[in-house]
């Protein structure tokens, strides 16, 4: 069962990325003959074969490196938040050495502004201002603001890479340039390791890494989410951990999430950014604004492929959903007579935390943030909700139950989607209420585990066959936002998934709860998930 659900997936994924990249590369940027000409040595420096590695022989690796360079997709989340997670293993494993982060989407020329924030005499506006971030860098700030709060509040020296020009200089001489500041970088900080985030054409070996040589320093490299390691590993039956390759001494690849995302993360930027340009000439009634249904739309159809769900394409697009938020009055999608009393209560708030809410009454959605996740989650939730549709007769506790199963759904389809997603597991779930144990709590602490202890028990019920839940849970859920079904979903899905793809790994929750020996696919799987199970 759960090899045919694997190879499936595979095959899933390899149609995705190639939809994927041939809108990417109907964009002109990146099909511009100075970019192709200088992907194309990136790629054909790559080698042919590679070993399974992890991220402790990389950490080892760095004990003796001089600079580490980082390759960043810059319009790919996953890509930023891999090199956080390296930062924050290698600080817990070498406290004592200290970290120098220099980064492309600065100038060295911006050098005393970055000082200044990380002084916090300025504040982020300003630096943004100031740098005329969005004019000479432009990728979404969300992304790289993570990287310089870390610094930040790691007290790591960020540094400034980029050329005066930025990116109106050769490529060529941008090398030369990041390669004179990180060698005085390295004669500044002898003792530091120097960390440069930096794009992945530029770690090319004939690139800035051949620059280097001159220099005579220790060089590790990692690249990430490249297309061709990700879809020609050996074992194509686990998607579930951030693996690392070891494809030559000195040069690794972290694989943390699909390529398709990849691509599809930069056409989406694209199709943003020509919004926003597009609205600066509104009077002109010109403009194409940026469409988030049309790419909701597209993930509901490849959802319902890869499931088998028969639903017609003016069915699934009976939504509506907004995107930027700002000045908004969104009470104005909820405070009505055909909203429940029960997603009144919640919806501020968990799109507030969540960045992002589905009115199932009114078939609207809401995103503080745009990213393919989000996309994926409410995708997902759309179709529970056309499955099972919400009903002026429905209770209390039936709201409760409709809210937990469409949260399960929309997980379970993310991971459908995005097999590297993290979602919490029943041990998550279990080490987090451990470490609330040994500490002192706030008010918010105390809501947060006391909603952790009730998904735990009501977990070890379903593996002894009790699905029945106490109606107490549904005004407890109310009066924390949410919390309780939010994580009763994630669990759900989580352990959903786990079982089709690894049900020797899960088969006393799949076998106790719902699925016994009838759910062997995925949209078995699916809908059985969005039967009712909580009232069995």
């Amino acid at each position: 069962m759960s090899r045919r659900n694997n190879l499936k997936l595979f095959e899933f994924h390899k149609n995705l990325y190639e939809k994927a990249l041939n809108v990417a590369n109907d964009y002109g940027s990146i099909g511009s003959p100075t970019i192709l000409q200088y992907a194309d040595d990136f790629y054909k420096s790559l080698p042919k074969s590679f070993k399974d590695s992890d991220l402790n022989s990389v950490l080892t690796e760095l004990e003796l490196s001089d600079v580490l360079l980082y390759g960043d997709f810059h319009t790919h989340w996953q890509t930023q938040k891999g090199l956080i997670r390296i930062l924050e293993s290698y600080i817990t494993l070498h406290p004592e050495r200290e970290i120098v982060l220099a980064v492309e989407m600065f100038r060295a020329a911006d050098q005393e502004i970055l000082n200044q924030y990380l002084r916090e005499e300025i504040s982020e506006d300003i630096l943004l201002k100031k740098t005329d971030y969005e004019m000479i860098w432009g990728f979404p700030w969300e992304n790289y603001k993570a990287i310089v709060d870390f610094a930040k509040d790691n007290g790591i020296q960020l540094v400034g890479i980029n050329s005066d020009k930025a990116g109106r200089d050769s490529l060529k001489r941008r090398d030369v340039f990041a390669a004179s500041v990180l060698n005085e970088l390295v004669e500044s900080y002898p003792e530091s390791l120097c960390i440069c985030l930096i794009g992945e054409f530029h770690l090319g070996d004939n690139h800035l890494p051949d620059k280097l040589k001159a220099f005579d320093l220790k060089v590790t490299r990692i690249l990430t989410n490249i297309d061709q390691f990700y879809f020609a590993r050996r074992a194509m039956t686990d998607y579930s951990n951030n693996d690392y390759l070891l494809l030559k001494e000195g040069l690794y690849c972290l694989l943390n999430s699909p390529p398709w995302i990849k691509w599809q993360s930069y056409s989406l930027w694209e199709e943003m950014k020509a919004a926003e340009r597009d609205q600066e000439f509104e009077e002109f009634h010109t403009f194409a604004s940026f469409d988030i249904d049309c790419q909701i739309m597209s993930v509901l159809m490849h959802l319902t492929e890869f499931l088998n769900l028969n639903f017609r394409e003016i069915e699934l697009s009976n939504f509506h959903s907004y995107w930027n938020l700002e000045g908004l009055d969104i009470s104005s999608f909820y405070q009505n007579k055909e909203v429940s009393s029960y997603t009144k209560d919640i919806v501020d708030s968990r799109l507030k935390i969540d960045k992002m809410f589905f009115i199932p009454e009114k078939k609207i959605v809401l995103l503080n943030k745009v990213s393919l996740n989000h996309i994926a989650e409410v995708s997902g939730q759309i179709l529970f909700n056309m499955i099972h549709p919400i009903s002026p007769e429905m209770s209390e506790e039936d709201y409760f139950f409709h809210r937990t199963m469409m949260i399960s759904s929309g997980l379970f389809a993310t991971k459908i989607l995005n097999p590297r997603y993290k979602s919490p597991d029943i041990y998550q779930f279990e080490s987090n209420l451990s470490k609330l144990a040994r500490k002192r709590l706030t008010d918010g602490d105390r809501v947060y585990r006391d909603a952790l202890r009730y998904v735990v028990k009501t977990y070890y019920r379903f593996i002894r066959g009790s699905h029945r839940m106490h109606g107490s849970v549904v005004e407890k859920d109310r009066n924390a936002s949410g919390i309780y079904s939010l994580m009763l979903g994630q669990l759900l899905a989580s352990e959903t998934y786990k079982y089709v793809m690894h049900p020797h790994s899960s088969q006393d929750f799949g076998d106790s709860l719902y699925f016994k020996a009838s759910s062997e696919t995925m949209r078995d799987a699916f809908q059985a998930m969005t039967a009712k199970l909580f009232k069995a």
